[in-house]
Parts: structure tokens; sequence; C-alpha cells
């Protein structure tokens, strides 16, 4: 068994004692290989865990041919799944996974919405990458694009910053959970720490909240996510290597953005910097400084940044994005010229003698 090849394996549904105690087993056993939902050929789930029946159903209509092993304490009742019951035993999960080999992940009509998505995000980031690299070279060759935007309330992003503005507001250290790793908070000491890496997470961060209603692990409505009080002294050992509030949302919002201008914000808008982002502490984005630069100096449209700077005008919609997360953003309104009213007409003055000539006339 030594001579196989590892079978990349999904745990499905969020922090639970089974779910685990399966992660540690698949990353230590030498045989499967953890990964995320998107990678994986085959998927585990607790049939145990809230809302399990609709997660399954959701799982199988978007990967049709990728084969799930259900965990339970029942006997099994579904059909299409390789079922084994609880306790479990290694050798009982390592042959189910023998069973179903090593199929291959297909990825066809279950998720075309999806991928597009994707595809277009990747697409903007790496013009944007591509922009810079040319600007360092000094071959530098605008392209001008037709601003998109979006609303940073249907990505992780809104979400993110409502709970931010809830710890802050309360002092309440917080554990966000939104089919994703667990994002701990704490508002006294702005710090957030979490498992996943920045490749994760920015995969993450790329799609909206509608896609990630089905991992809700306490079958909540809407878009599925749980917040609540981080328990006394839980997690505390992290926060050495923990990151800033700051920072984190910086970054969350520059790959939300995806090369995309906040929908509050016009392309032919002037705005500018209130006052320096600490670029040496976030997340280094193309061409970060001379947009800094710019902005700070004199307010300029984010097209005119673009144009000014002869940078790609996503590389700068991301850079805004991230800035305006931050509220480093200062949006200039136009201003409104009153309509000026006519100067009432002079009263034409006239002597006695004519008042009494008009009067005799009038009779």
């Amino acid at each position: 068994m030594g001579t196989k090849k590892t079978i990349k394996t999904a745990v499905i549904g969020g922090e639970s004692k089974c779910n685990n105690v399966l992660r540690f087993f698949l990353q230590t056993n030498g045989h499967t290989q953890l990964v995320e939902e998107s990678d994986a050929e085959v998927f585990l789930i607790d049939m145990d865990q809230a809302a399990a029946e609709k997660r399954l159903e959701k799982l199988q209509k978007r990967y049709p041919r990728i084969p799930v092993i259900t965990l339970s304490l029942l006997d099994p009742t579904n059909t299409g799944t390789i079922a084994l019951k609880k306790p479990l035993k290694p050798a009982d999960l390592l042959h189910a996974l023998d069973k179903v080999g090593k199929p291959a992940p297909v990825r066809t009509a279950d998720r075309p919405q999806l991928e597009k998505e994707q595809a277009e995000t990747r697409e903007r980031e790496t013009t944007c990458k591509q922009t810079a690299a040319q600007t360092t070279s000094g071959k530098t060759k605008h392209i001008a694009i037709k601003p998109d935007f979006y609303d940073p309330e249907d990505y992780f992003q809104g979400l993110l910053m409502k709970v931010y503005r809830q710890a802050i507001t309360t002092g309440i250290n917080l554990r966000l959970e939104a089919g994703w790793k667990p994002i701990f908070i704490y508002p006294h000491r702005r710090l957030v720490w979490t498992s996943g890496d920045d490749k994760q997470l920015q995969a993450f961060c790329h799609l909206p909240l509608k896609h990630l209603a089905q991992v809700s692990e306490k079958g909540t409505a809407g878009i599925g996510h749980t917040i609540q009080p981080v328990l006394q002294g839980e997690m505390a050992d992290c926060l050495d290597v923990a990151q800033k509030m700051d920072g984190f949302l910086w970054k969350v919002a520059f790959w939300s953005a995806a090369g995309r201008l906040p929908h509050t914000i016009r392309a032919d808008q002037l705005i500018s910097l209130k006052h320096w982002p600490n670029l040496t502490r976030y997340l280094d984005l193309p061409e970060a400084l001379r947009i800094s630069a710019l902005l700070y100096h004199r307010p300029h449209t984010p097209i005119g940044v673009s144009q000014v700077l002869g940078v790609d005008a996503r590389c700068v919609f991301g850079f805004i994005s991230a800035a305006n997360a931050l509220e480093l953003i200062r949006v200039h309104r136009p201003k409104i010229q009153k309509k000026m009213e006519p100067p009432p007409p002079p009263v034409k003055k006239t002597g006695l003698f004519q008042r009494l000539l008009g009067h005799l006339q009038r009779r």
C-alpha cells in the first residue's frame, strides 16, 4: 500500500470533534492527502452533524462523479455513497478509500458559473501583475478597460467588516465561521488569527457568499455563518503569530475586489487618500507606492490615476478597494452652486406733485 499514490480527500463540514479526528488521520496515515473541496478526489461527511443531509445533496449535485464516504451512528439510509458505521475503525476507512480508488475529478456542467467567476478573477489579477512588471521594466503599456464594480457585502469582505465592527463595539473576542477555517478576532489587541494560509484565504475571498450557503455548520439561514464569543483562554497561545486586523482586512478587500471598484465609488469621481497606508506592514500590492503618492498629493479620479501613472486600471481599482475598506479614501463630492435669484426691480421714486397728478388722472 506504500507504493500507491495518495488520494486527495476532503472532510466536508466545519470544526467538530469527529472532523478534527478525520483531518488528523488523513494528514498522518501516509495513504491520503487532506485537501480543500475544490481539489478533492474523495469526500468524507459526518452524517450525524446538523444539516448533513442537505450538505450531502448539494455536494452530489455539484460533484456528481466524485465518490462520497459517509459516517454515521445509524444504519446507512443514503444511496450513492459508501456508508461506514460508527465507531469507525481506521482499517475500515482505509479499505473504503481503497475501494473508491482514485477517480479523476470532473469539472464540468455542475459548476460552470463558479469556474467562470474564478477564471475571470485569475485573468484580472494576472493582467494586473503583468502590467506592474512592465511598468518596473520601463515598458509600460496602458490597457484601457471598462470599469467593473463589486459590492463588498456580497463577499467575505463584507462579513468580516461586520464582525470587526461588532467586536470593536462590544470589546468581545469573537470566533467567525463561514464555510472556511475559523477566524478568531481579538479587538483589544487588534489581532486576527486563522490556521488557513494566504493561498487558501485568497481563493475563499473570490467566492461570492451565495456559493457558501451550503457549507453552514449550524444549518442557519442566509449565507451560513456563525459568530460566537471566544472562550476564556481559547487559542491564546496562537496570538504570537496572529495578524493585525488592518493588514488582514487590507488583503481580504484586495482579493475580494479582484481588480474592481467598490460600488460606492465611481470611476470618474474625485478621490484622495486621507493618510498613507502602512505599506510596509500590509500585503504588497502592484504600484501601491506610486498610487499612494499621487492620491495623497491631490485628488484624482480612479481612471485618472491609471492614465497619469500608466498603470492598468485593475491595479488601481484593487488598491482603492483595499484602502477604502480601511476608510483611507476620501470621496470629493462636487460642489453644488446655488442658483442666484434675480434682484427685485428697483422702486421708482416719485415726487408729491406727480403722485397727486396720478391720483386725479385715475379718478
